[in-house]
């Protein structure tokens, strides 16, 4: 089975806090919607971006996808994708949590942009609802 993958992430730099969302869309006409928090902090947004789209792909791999399409408005989630082994490599979360994946390929989608089509709708939801976890869990830091 094929899937499409469009993921997004939303990070603070003073609180480290983030949030994911994942829309995905399978060969058999399914659609799911996911987002939240991550269970550890990243680093930096583009360890987000990383993260989101592993979770993302994770989630496309659970439903049955063995072909994947990712698509993010993060040109370094595309490097790590097409250079796995480096410091964030793909190779060792596909070899740990996606046995028998066939293919994955990247496809950059222009973030913060009010274009038409249907993935350009699809990340500004993602956005959306990355950064309304990163608010919510910024707000619970600052709280502590």
């Amino acid at each position: 089975m094929r899937a499409t993958v469009i993921t997004d992430a939303s990070f603070c730099n003073h609180t480290r806090a983030a949030g994911w969302a994942a829309w995905i869309a399978a060969d058999h006409h399914e659609r799911i919607q996911r987002s939240g928090v991550f269970q550890t902090s990243p680093p930096t947004s583009a360890v987000a971006e990383l993260w989101a789209a592993y979770n993302g792909i994770a989630i496309a791999y659970q439903k049955g996808a063995r072909r994947i399409l990712i698509q993010s408005d993060c040109v370094i989630v595309a490097t790590a994708l097409r250079k796995p082994n480096g410091k964030h490599g793909f190779a060792k979360f596909r070899d740990e949590y996606l046995p028998g994946l066939e293919n994955i390929e990247y496809r950059h989608v222009k973030g913060h942009t009010s274009l038409s089509g249907s993935r350009f709708y699809v990340n500004r939801w993602c956005d959306l609802n990355a950064k309304v976890h990163m608010k919510r869990q910024r707000a619970e830091l600052k709280g502590k």
